[in-house]
């Protein structure tokens, strides 16, 4: 992860949980002590706060809601299929969209040179 942020300090890291648990299947003591010792964890080794949180196997529900909306983090992404961001959009909730295996195909997918390319790709926005 150093190098990656060496490599490349645009490049935003974000936190995924201490031990990758299902979220969803624990109580608030363990959500918190998940997100801190990770968020903790992330600093301590590359010397900044994470700020963005992705679910662990893509699951949520309201108490992770919760706990993480009281972090320091400032977003995190889910599993939901709806990929247009808006101004309205919730930045909790912003859409995981996973990277295709080629990186000429992802450059040109973020390029913005073909704005349909999701819905005709993915079917969805």
């Amino acid at each position: 992860m150093r190098t990656l942020r060496d490599r490349h300090p645009t490049f935003a890291l974000g936190a995924h949980s201490t031990n990758h648990v299902d979220l969803t299947a624990h109580g608030d003591d363990v959500l918190r002590a998940e997100i801190e010792q990770c968020v903790a964890d992330l600093e301590r080794e590359l010397g900044a706060p994470p700020r963005h949180f992705a679910y662990p196997y893509n699951r949520r529900d309201e108490a992770c809601d919760r706990v993480l909306r009281a972090s320091p983090l400032h977003s995190a992404v889910t599993a939901d299929r709806d990929c247009l961001v808006t101004s309205a959009s919730d930045p909790f909730r912003l859409p995981r969209v996973d990277v295709p295996r080629s990186a000429t195909f992802f450059r040109f997918w973020t390029s913005g040179a073909h704005p349909e390319l999701s819905q005709k790709v993915l079917g969805r926005a």
